[in-house]
C-alpha cells in the first residue's frame, strides 16, 4: 500500500516537472520572439530615418506637390532603389 502511494507520488511529481518544464520553454519562446520582433522593428526605423535623413527633401516636396513622373520622382526612385540594394543583407554568402 505504501509503495503504491509512494509510486503514485513519484509519477505525479515527474509529471509536474515536466508541465513546469514545458511551460517554462513556451514562456522562453514568446520572450525571445517578442524580443527579435522589437530589435527588428527599431533597426527598421533606424535605417528608415537614415533614409529619410540623406533624402533631398526639397526634390521629395516638389513631387508631393505635383505627383507626376518628373525628375524629381525619377531621382527620388534611384535613391530608393539604390538604399534598397545597399541595405540588403547577404545571407549564407548570398544576397537576399
Amino acid at each position: 500500500m505504501k509503495n503504491k502511494k509512494l509510486r503514485a507520488l513519484l509519477y505525479l511529481t515527474i509529471l509536474l516537472l515536466i508541465v513546469f518544464i514545458l511551460l517554462n520553454m513556451f514562456s522562453t519562446y514568446l520572450s525571445i520572439k517578442n524580443s527579435v520582433q522589437k530589435s527588428v522593428a527599431n533597426q527598421n526605423l533606424v535605417a528608415a530615418r537614415s533614409i529619410a535623413d540623406s533624402m533631398d527633401m526639397e526634390a521629395y516636396q516638389r513631387f508631393l506637390n505635383n505627383q507626376v513622373k518628373s525628375r524629381d520622382y525619377m531621382d527620388i526612385k534611384a535613391y530608393l532603389k539604390e538604399t534598397t540594394v545597399t541595405m540588403i543583407i547577404p545571407v549564407n554568402g548570398k544576397m537576399g
